[in-house]
């Protein structure tokens, strides 16, 4: 495509402002210019692909997410005789090294004692991404400015975004039931999905730079303010 103002070559819609202007030239423009640009030209709706944010950001907004979630358990296990349980435990272990008998002991302990922390932190990081369902965006996405939108570059619907949530936290619901039922296929189960849904992250790294998730729930990651002018 090509830009009438500077008679510059460009590879796609996405460099361009409107039909025929690209965004350099468009924002050397005057105020009087855009508009009348704007009276006969409608701004070109850019490839919903070419928005999509890929690797880089989203791994950020996870590092985010990650730091901030280890902050708050952190302090809350300080506050709790959480890591007394936890030596408590590792001791028991010790002996069931010698003592095979001693291991249903440990295991009785860890359930009577500490499964309930866990049961608490997992809890509590859920309904920490529960803002990816009310607000479109992890409290990482909302700081790097980010949004779950539609694969058609939209704002999404709550329909999409249970449905992403569903799928991509299913580690947590899985885990939350092996800890309640004590059920060993369970905890199995926990690890096979923990591992496909980290697969499923790296699709982002390919054209469509959708995770495995997104691609189910019809769903994409884009910057606020394309999500915006894209609508």
């Amino acid at each position: 495509m090509k830009c009438e103002k500077c008679g510059n070559e460009y590879p796609s819609s996405y460099y361009f402002e409107t039909d025929t202007i690209c965004k350099d030239c468009y924002s050397k423009m005057s105020e009087e210019e855009k508009q009348e640009i704007i009276s006969y030209q409608t701004p070109i709706r850019k490839n919903p692909i070419e928005l999509r944010q890929g690797f880089g950001l989203r791994f950020a907004a996870v590092l985010i997410d990650f730091v901030i979630l280890w902050l708050i358990t952190t302090l809350i296990m300080q506050f709790s005789d959480f890591n007394e349980l936890i030596n408590q435990f590792n001791e028991i272990l010790k002996e069931a090294q010698s003592d095979p008998d001693m291991l249903k002991e440990a295991m009785d302990f860890f359930f009577e004692n500490i499964m309930f922390y866990y049961l608490f932190s997992t809890l509590f990081t859920l309904c920490y991404y529960l803002t990816e369902v009310l607000l479109a965006g992890s409290p990482g996405k909302l700081i790097l400015r980010l949004r779950i939108g539609t694969a058609e570059g939209q704002h999404s619907d709550y329909g999409k975004l249970v449905i992403r949530f569903l799928i991509k936290h299913s580690f947590y619901l899985v885990l939350i039931l092996s800890l309640l039922t004590k059920n060993t296929l369970l905890y199995l189960l926990t690890f096979v999905v923990f591992v496909i849904i980290a697969i499923g992250f790296l699709f982002v790294f390919s054209y469509k730079r959708q995770a495995l998730h997104d691609i189910i729930a019809g769903t994409a990651v884009y910057k606020l303010k394309d999500l915006n002018e894209n609508n």
